[in-house]
């Protein structure tokens, strides 16, 4: 009997299986993510009928802050009143032993290509427009949210930088520009905080998300749509440019991804003007977000060793989204050196 098997038989009172009837034998198949960031194995639980949960348990020894994560996040889903549950539903979260095992329900549909036929994008659109709208606001910003979410991180990552004086620059132009945000009047919206392949499905006209272990119960408005709306303008991209991509997008008058951000946020209440600062938050956050992810933790933990610091930084600078974080800066403030 495996760990998954285990919690699934001898932990099974503690397990929330309302509505599910779980018929053995049981078979588990593994996936280790092959993401250089990736934290968490994860166990697909089948029984006499077919795929009835998912389990996470992380690779580490102790590194339970992405599974905590993801489960507030579920517990808040269920306070979504739509037609559509926007992600899995939370069944346990079980410790066995020093192990700590996130169990959940699958997500229904089709696993959404990183490319999109102009029909399936024009679908996707109206689905992710549904699923961030439908999110709930959670009450009001932390106090000190500016400090812990944009200042601490960048003074993370210039020290993992080093010497490099490009990423000294951008860090404070960053600084900068993202200033406004800290007095802003916005509130606090659960986020998923990674909307983006392979984390998404699409069922009918609806949209689902897994792995919402970067989530947050008091995230900022407007991210998630961001990286939505950015995932399709590059699915239907016909330039390797992601800047020409993301000024098609975002920054261009009457951009397309622009409207319907601005529209979003009028739905929070949200200043309309702070659109741009809260698309460059959103790429900052990505970066951050994957840095909390392969230290364990917070951005502002413990330091690592040089070595291990240049690595990581290697291993950031290499991720899909870091260059947007660069591009909708220069685009706030251009550089002039």
């Amino acid at each position: 009997m495996n760990l998954f098997e285990h919690v699934l038989i001898e932990r099974r009172d503690e397990l929330d299986t309302r509505g599910m009837r779980l018929i053995p034998p049981y078979s588990t198949l593994l996936m280790t993510p092959r993401f250089p960031l990736s934290r968490h194995v994860i166990a697909f639980v089948h029984d006499a009928v077919g795929l009835q949960l998912v389990m996470k348990v992380p690779r580490r020894p102790g590194d339970v802050s992405g599974i905590q994560n993801e489960a507030a996040c579920l517990e808040a889903l269920d306070g979504v009143n739509r037609d559509h549950r926007p992600g899995p539903r939370l069944v346990g979260l079980v410790e066995v032993g020093r192990s700590t095992v996130l169990v959940e329900t699958p997500c229904q549909g089709t696993l959404l290509p990183r490319r999109l036929s102009a029909r399936r994008a024009a679908d996707v659109l109206r689905a992710a427009i549904y699923l961030t709208d439908g999110m709930p606001q959670t009450g009001a910003r932390p106090a000190a949210w500016f400090e812990d979410e944009v200042e601490k991180p960048l003074l993370k990552i210039q020290a993992l930088a080093g010497a490099d004086p490009a990423i000294a620059h951008l860090v404070e132009r960053t600084r900068k520009v993202l200033h406004p945000l800290r007095d802003a009047d916005l509130p606090s919206v659960l986020e998923h905080g990674d909307m983006n392949p392979p984390n998404l499905f699409i069922h009918g006209r609806r949209m689902q998300a897994v792995d919402w272990e970067r989530g947050s119960v008091v995230g900022l408005p407007g991210q998630d749509l961001v990286t939505l709306l950015m995932y399709i303008a590059r699915s239907r991209s016909r330039t390797a440019r992601v800047d020409l991509t993301y000024d098609t997008a975002l920054v261009r008058p009457g951009a397309w991804g622009r409207v319907l951000l601005e529209a979003h946020l009028r739905t929070r209440g949200v200043a309309t003007e702070l659109a741009p600062l809260l698309a460059a938050t959103a790429w900052l956050r990505g970066v951050t977000s994957r840095l909390a992810a392969a230290t364990g933790g917070p951005p502002v933990d413990s330091p690592l060793d040089p070595r291990a610091g240049r690595a990581l930084w290697q291993t950031l600078k290499a991720d899909r989204d870091y260059p947007l974080w660069p591009i909708a800066v220069n685009r706030l403030s251009p550089s002039r050196g």
